[in-house]
């Protein structure tokens, strides 16, 4: 009988071959763009590190562009979402850190740019970026609005104009407490017929600057623009010292152009320039760039710089400045004052010693100017130059000064028939020093002057006067001044 012989057979040993698979590079997130195409609304969110974002929009169609650490080579690049069609609104959040923000718009579409100034309840929405395909995560819930982050950040919006009936709005937002030293830079180019810009930006605390610029402004234009900055709750806020610039070409007729800037604390400065006014303009600025009272330690000493190219007929600028108390300056001055044009200065320099100059060139026929000079407390010094006033012009002048020393100095030209010219005021306590001159030829038909000044309470006020031309024909009342001018 044979036998039976179960054989064994080993298993097939398996062997572990080692595999090398490619990975997908990792980039570590920092920008997320999302839009949503229902509302037109591109929303761009930053995180607490030193963002650098790029965005170029022409048309309404916005493409965005910026800088990530890649996690495997530890190497920055430059990451670029796909274009955004339809684009109406951006929001920019780029939250805490040094950000660095750029934005470029070219085209005729409407469009609204808010920095720093989500709209409640978010943005969403979809973008795309290379490799991410068609759909992006959309951004976090945003921050409470309006916030620069605690970082020094710098923005710049660069237009190729603001075409024929077009409408842009740029703002930038910053909170309480707030104390990065932040850039923000504004060049529009040209602004064109019937075009509508508004401007908002709050620079919140520390050291700030902002410079706003337009090249020429069309017919029918409107251009509003408002800067504040230090004016959180001073628990918390830290006050900066801050300078805004604005510059303006060339303004057409029957423009609007509205400018306030309201720059709190700190020593801070405000330089507004423009070209020739056209007919029918209304310009109206006000420079608000200190306070009243001073904590202990704090120094707020301003300065407000305004320049007026010539006014045409019939045009309305109204300038307003405030400094505060400290030592400021404030120099206005015109190119000249157009016919049938006005002219109000209300100008405030607050306490301590201040330097004040209005500078006005050549008053034209029917022409109004008007000036409202507070000096308050402290030794100032007010200078007032006017060229030639023109026939049937209307001239007042009211220069108020405060204790200590006050020294006012005015110098007119030539004067027309038909001129009304009233200079007046009370320089206070203190040993004032008045100084009137009269350097062009004077017409006595249907003019009439009226100059009355008062002394004040000091002991040595003295008062000068070059009459020139006028001879007799001024009388003017000179009250509490010790030393009293020789009328010819």
């Amino acid at each position: 009988m044979g036998s039976t012989c179960l054989s064994r057979r080993n298993p097939l040993r398996r062997r572990y071959l080692p595999q090398t698979e490619l990975l997908q590079s990792r980039i570590t997130p920092s920008v997320t763009p999302a839009f949503d195409g229902a509302t037109g609304i591109l929303t761009i969110t930053g995180d607490e590190l030193d963002n650098v974002v790029d965005v170029a929009a022409v048309n309404g169609t916005a493409t965005v562009s910026w800088e990530q650490v890649n996690a495997d080579t530890g190497e920055t690049e430059t990451v670029t979402s796909d274009p955004f069609a339809g684009v109406q609104q951006i929001n920019v959040d780029l939250q805490d850190g040094n950000d660095t923000l750029n934005i470029d718009i070219s085209g005729k579409a409407n469009l609204t740019v808010n920095i720093d100034m989500p709209p409640p309840g978010g943005g969403g929405g979809t973008g795309g970026a290379p490799g991410a395909g068609d759909c992006m995560t959309p951004p976090p819930e945003p921050a409470p609005p309006a916030t620069l982050g605690n970082g020094d950040d710098n923005y710049t919006i660069t237009a190729a104009g603001v075409a024929k009936g077009q409408t842009l709005n740029l703002n930038v937002g910053a909170g309480e407490g707030e104390d990065g030293s932040d850039n923000v830079t504004m060049e529009l180019g040209n602004i064109g017929q019937d075009a509508t810009v508004n401007i908002s930006a709050d620079l919140g605390g520390g050291d700030n600057d902002a410079t706003i610029s337009a090249g020429a402004v069309s017919r029918r234009a409107t251009l509003d623009i408002s800067v504040t900055a230090d004016l959180g709750d001073a628990s918390t806020d830290v006050p900066g010292d801050d300078s805004v610039s604005i510059s303006l070409g060339t303004i057409n007729r029957d423009v609007d152009v509205s400018v306030n800037a309201t720059l709190g604390a700190g020593s801070d400065d405000f330089t507004m320039t423009t070209g020739a006014v056209g007919r029918d303009t209304s310009i109206d600025i006000a420079a608000n760039a200190g306070v009243d009272t001073l904590a202990e330690g704090q120094t707020d000493s301003d300065n407000v710089d305004i320049g007026i190219g010539l006014t045409d007929r019939d045009s309305d600028v109204s300038i307003a400045a405030d400094t505060g108390a400290a030592q400021d300056n404030i120099d206005v001055s015109t190119v000249g004052v157009g016919r049938g044009a006005t002219l109000g200065l209300t100008l405030d320099s607050g306490a301590e010693a201040d330097n004040v100059t209005a500078d006005l060139g050549n008053i034209d026929r029917d022409a109004g100017v008007t000036i409202d000079a507070s000096l308050g407390d402290g030794e100032n010094e007010f200078a007032l130059t006017a060229g030639s006033i023109g026939r049937d012009a209307t001239f007042d002048a009211t220069l108020n000064g405060g204790a200590d020393i006050d020294n006012v100095d005015t110098t007119i030209g030539a004067i027309a028939r038909g001129v009304d010219l009233n200079l007046g005021g009370d320089l206070g306590a203190g040993d004032d020093t008045l100084d009137m001159g009269f350097t062009g030829t004077v017409s006595s038909l249907q003019t009439e002057f009226n100059i009355a000044f008062l002394g004040g309470d000091g002991e040595g006020d003295a008062a000068t006067l070059d009459a020139g031309a006028f001879g007799s024909l001024l009388n003017p009342d000179l009250g509490g001044f010790e030393t009293l001018p020789t009328i010819p």
